[in-house]
């Protein structure tokens, strides 16, 4: 199982919203793929894309726990492929950032 999650910062011009999109394959081809506004506007590029990871992260969790009920169990832990660097050091580094 391996996922890509992104986001837009502030993409809807009128709401200032962002929008996350992430989507996830294994080798045979995509089982699971979303795009939608966020709840929140986000305050910077790393927050947005923050939150899209929060949802991608949840979206492999749930097909992990399918794919096992489907006698697929998952030994290597997922990928989720991520573009934006402050994204990527939050989340090897997740204690309190006053910044983001």
């Amino acid at each position: 199982l391996e996922g890509y999650s992104d986001a837009n910062w502030a993409g809807d011009l009128d709401t200032r919203r962002s929008t996350t999109g992430y989507v996830f394959k294994v080798p045979s081809g995509l089982i699971s793929w979303r795009s939608t506004r966020q709840h929140t506007v986000a305050k910077s590029t790393a927050e947005a894309e923050y939150m899209a990871l929060s949802g991608g992260t949840q979206e492999a969790i749930y097909l992990r726990q399918l794919l096992a009920q489907l006698s697929f169990p998952q030994t290597a832990p997922t990928t989720i492929f991520e573009d934006n660097m402050s994204c990527i050091s939050m989340a090897h580094n997740p204690t309190f950032h006053d910044r983001s």
